[in-house]
């Protein structure tokens, strides 16, 4: 779990982060208390996780995120928020990319992905859920609490580095 309230770090400290480029904190946060982390894309701002690898192959797993954007993109062919990423390599089944694709919400393995039906908008808050049930090889992507989209997967997510 990482609040991102002022700190990098994880709740158990075993993935704490580093970031990238400067990263800031803004205050106040969704629940109007504390700070969230303000990452700017003309910056190439991130947060990596480097050690110990965060294994999600061949498993079921969540990732939930409070985001609020003040720029979201929509472009052809596309542009992305990114949000998470484990690259592995370009091949189906072993990139790993939660991300907000043209406005929407989007959980990818690399050719095998699910996208959000919802257009999402820049300026609001919103509680995002991206979800793998490895036992049914199904992703499901959730916006405030509701289903957006589920695609049943070729294959389990398969990545071994990133």
């Amino acid at each position: 779990f990482w609040s991102f309230d002022n700190t990098l770090q994880d709740l158990y400290n075993n993935f704490n982060g580093v970031g990238n480029n400067g990263p800031t904190y803004s205050s106040p946060g969704y629940n109007g208390a504390g700070a969230c982390i303000l990452l700017t894309q003309s910056s190439s701002q991130s947060v990596t996780i480097a050690s110990p690898f965060l294994n999600f192959a061949y498993t079921s797993f969540t990732l939930e995120v409070w985001m609020y954007a003040n720029t979201l993109y929509n472009s052809n062919p596309y542009t992305d928020n990114a949000i998470f990423g484990q690259f592995d390599q370009n091949v189906l089944d072993k990139s790993l990319h939660i991300i907000i694709r043209n406005q929407r919400i989007y959980l990818g393995f690399f050719g095998d992905d699910v996208v959000g039906t919802q257009l999402l908008s820049a300026g609001q808050w919103y509680h995002m859920a991206y979800i793998y049930d490895y036992s049914v090889r199904t992703q499901y992507v959730y916006v405030n609490g509701y289903l957006d989209a589920s695609h049943t997967s070729a294959g389990p997510y398969q990545g071994a580095t990133g």
